[in-house]
């Protein structure tokens, strides 16, 4: 995706050379793009949210007023700023106009005019076009994809480990199957989805650390593996029990099930155990061992522009949200 500092201030995100679509997280102080007319920023909350100022040599500065993700941003070389609410931004006219809707094929009836405004393939969370009527396709290859606020269809691989991975806690959405095996999802809740055709995806992952099986229709909570935790004074213990529900339409209805903690004191260690490929990583972790397999993933609450990562020279990772502080 977009190269970028890691440090919440002064981040710098630097378009690659071919790439015209890039996500532009909380925090970034810069963006330089290409300079060619596809070239799009795409970023988070409604047009209404943000002030953009016109400089003397072509480049803009974005203010998010409203969330604050953006506080004076240059940007230099972009064509497009596309928003969560459908709008885009044509830096050269500076006017705003709504990205098109165009129809898409699903168990449902519906339609709409206009031109297709984007198709997302390739790598997780990669979407271009805006909003509305985007198509997102699983990658060959790519077992796991983020799934953008206004997708009207996902296509996967219809892999046994395709995962779509969904904004906000699965109690939000509601899931009607379909009689071809494919469903369809809406999100009551903030309406990120609204009857969103997905087929050949097996499992969707949810923010809460839940998951929906596409096959048998039901939630399960999703593994936080063995958790390991020291202290300086004796051992503490306890269990925390609760039962969760999820809501789905034309299928079999959702599932509960229990979940137990043991022990917990900080610092808290995640160990994926052998085979497992995803892990729901819970507040205050301080460190998570995979299996070191190419579908290892682990899933983090909250966006992903609260995060800054950084590289070690071992190939390691340090995470911290800096958002919420859920990982330091």
């Amino acid at each position: 995706m977009a190269s970028t500092s890691t440090t919440q201030t002064n981040t710098s995100v630097v378009f690659p050379a071919g790439e015209d679509t890039l996500a532009i997280p909380a925090g970034t102080t810069s963006v330089t793009g290409n300079g060619d007319a596809n070239d799009t920023a795409i970023l988070q909350g409604d047009h209404g949210w943000f002030t953009i100022t016109k400089n003397s040599d072509g480049s803009i500065s974005v203010t998010d007023w409203h969330m604050s993700t953006l506080i004076g941003t240059h940007m230099a070389g972009v064509a497009t700023l596309d928003f969560g609410d459908g709008y885009a931004y044509n830096v050269a006219t500076g006017t705003f106009n709504q990205i098109q809707m165009t129809s898409t094929s699903s168990s449902s009836t519906s339609s709409s005019t206009g031109t297709t405004s984007g198709t997302t393939t390739g790598t997780t969370g990669g979407a271009t076009g805006g909003s509305s009527g985007t198509a997102v396709t699983f990658a060959p290859g790519n077992d796991t994809l983020a799934i953008p606020t206004g997708t009207t269809s996902v296509t996967g691989n219809g892999d046994a480990n395709d995962t779509a991975i969904l904004q906000g806690d699965h109690g939000w959405f509601t899931i009607t199957k379909n009689s071809d095996g494919s469903i369809s999802v809406t999100d009551w809740h903030m309406s990120t989805l609204i009857g969103t055709h997905m087929s050949g995806v097996a499992t969707l992952d949810f923010g809460d650390g839940y998951a929906y099986n596409v096959a048998t229709g039901t939630f399960s909570q999703i593994p936080t593996a063995s958790t390991t935790s020291t202290s300086s004074s004796g051992t503490t213990s306890g269990t925390t029990t609760g039962t969760t529900s999820g809501t789905s339409t034309g299928g079999t209805t959702s599932t509960s099930g229990s979940t137990a903690s043991s022990g917990a004191t900080s610092p808290t260690a995640i160990t994926f155990a052998p085979g497992n490929d995803t892990l729901a990583i819970p507040t205050g972790t301080t460190s998570v061992t995979g299996n070191g397999d190419a579908n290892d993933t682990a899933i983090l609450q909250g966006d992903h522009g609260w995060f800054t990562i950084t590289k070690n020279s071992d190939g390691s990772i340090s995470v911290t949200d800096w958002h919420m502080s859920t990982l330091i």
